[in-house]
């Protein structure tokens, strides 16, 4: 049943039914939770431990050591490890609903179930995964856990991703002064924006993970439009910038573009260096051309959301949906302005009109709806839930419905939106 429920993303009747087969097959399971002493302690004092603004970023981190003891466990029928993997899926859903202190506990109990089944078959390596987990568990219960700790740890479990991925998380809310625990780069005087930007620039020269360079030259070039007056440097990270745009998705190839054409204006106020600004136009005008990344969601805005980043994030699907609306009427009329064009261009330029109108109408309503779900995150991410932010969320999810109810092409696409705009409206009821 719970199984079933999770395929119907009904995540709160699955976690009721996960959680009665832990209740159930731990009755008949000796103890063996190796971590019960500190697990006792968040039990006992959650309060504090929900008041941590380094609680977020854990349970993924632990989720992270299951994923590397799962690799060395060979028995695949135990009742310890039927066990193990329905406090996973408790785990995984009380992530959904954000319960981290929860999920902590679901994810440690479960780890040591699957090293309880590993030992046969890797013992230096399960202690090693079970020496570094414990000394996180305990310095999180001392309170003494720092972001970088989490970073280190990521690279000791050869996850060089997850550690530019915390990096990020960690200078997103720096900057939103919601940690203190990162030095040099808080607040917005000019060192400390220097400062986030030779971060950037790092993380952006250690990875060859594309997407993840797309993220950074984003928030590299709002920092220059923003707070930073365009200088060689900027325009050299800019000139590095022209080599991967093609292997993005079309919007953010756009916006970046975009962003690009506004960064050389203003570094090269006299205009002298016209030619390279003509090349980022065509470059942007051009994507939707393209038809290679069409299929793609936008993969900045889907990150700046998931490590929590939400003011890049409202600023980024904004820029999105203004770009797209002003993609309707533009293509054709590019081609009608321009003297070069003859007609029998135009006119097949119109006949692909409808054809293009439906997929812009389609990334559109992607792009309402995942400014709603950062409404819905940034309604619920502070102390006391937000109103504004729900309403504005609800608003969203109805203009993404309304599209694809017109487009009617994907009716479970549309199910889901619904879904979402319902447990929006339900929230809003219980204020």
């Amino acid at each position: 049943m719970a199984t079933a429920y999770l395929k119907l993303q009904d995540f709160d009747m699955a976690r009721r039914f996960y959680e009665r087969d832990v209740q159930q097959r731990i009755e008949n399971i000796l103890d063996r939770n190796i971590f019960k002493i500190e697990l006792e302690k968040i039990e006992q004092s959650s309060n504090t431990y929900n008041q941590q603004s380094i609680l977020p970023f854990l349970p993924k981190l632990f989720r992270s050591f299951i994923d590397e003891i799962q690799k060395i466990v060979s028995l695949k029928d135990s009742h310890v490890l039927a066990l193990a993997d329905s406090l996973l899926q408790c785990g995984d859903i009380h992530v959904r609903f954000a319960s981290h202190l929860k999920a902590i506990n679901a994810y440690v109990t479960a780890f040591g179930l699957y090293a309880s089944e590993s030992e046969s078959t890797n013992k230096e390596l399960t202690k090693t995964l079970i020496d570094i987990l414990n000394s996180i568990l305990k310095e999180f219960v001392q309170c003494k856990l720092k972001s970088q700790r989490i970073i280190d740890t990521y690279v000791e479990l050869s996850l060089p991703n997850e550690a530019d991925r915390m990096r990020l998380k960690m200078l997103a809310l720096h900057r939103e002064n919601e940690i203190d625990d990162m030095h040099d780069i808080s607040g917005t005087s000019h060192e400390s924006l220097t400062a986030n930007l030779q971060h950037y620039k790092a993380l952006l020269m250690a990875t060859d993970d594309m997407n993840l360079r797309g993220v950074y030259y984003y928030h590299i070039l709002r920092l220059y439009r923003h707070h930073l007056h365009p200088d060689q440097q900027g325009k050299d990270i800019v000139d590095g910038l022209v080599k991967c745009l093609s292997k993005l998705n079309i919007w953010d190839r756009r916006l970046l573009a975009k962003l690009s054409i506004d960064f050389l204006r203003e570094y090269d106020i006299d205009g002298s260096d016209q030619t390279l600004v003509q090349k980022w136009q065509a470059s942007a005008k051009s994507s939707l051309d393209n038809q290679g990344h069409n299929g793609d969601e936008p993969y900045i805005g889907l990150f700046l959301i998931e490590i929590g980043n939400l003011s890049a994030a409202e600023a980024y699907w904004r820029s999105i949906i203004k770009q797209i609306e002003s993609s309707f009427s533009s293509r054709v009329l590019d081609l009608i302005h321009d003297s070069d064009t003859t007609l029998k261009e135009i006119l097949l330029a119109t006949e692909h009109f409808e054809r293009d109108n439906i997929l812009l109408c389609n990334h559109l309503a992607t792009a309402y709806e995942k400014l709603a779900d950062y409404c819905v995150q940034n309604a619920t991410n502070g102390r006391e839930i937000d109103r504004n932010s729900f309403v504005k969320a609800a608003n969203m999810y109805k203009k993404a419905i309304s599209l694809l109810e017109g487009l009617n092409i994907d009716t479970i696409r549309i199910g889901s939106v619904k879904k979402k705009q319902q447990e929006v409206e339900d929230a809003m009821r219980k204020e």
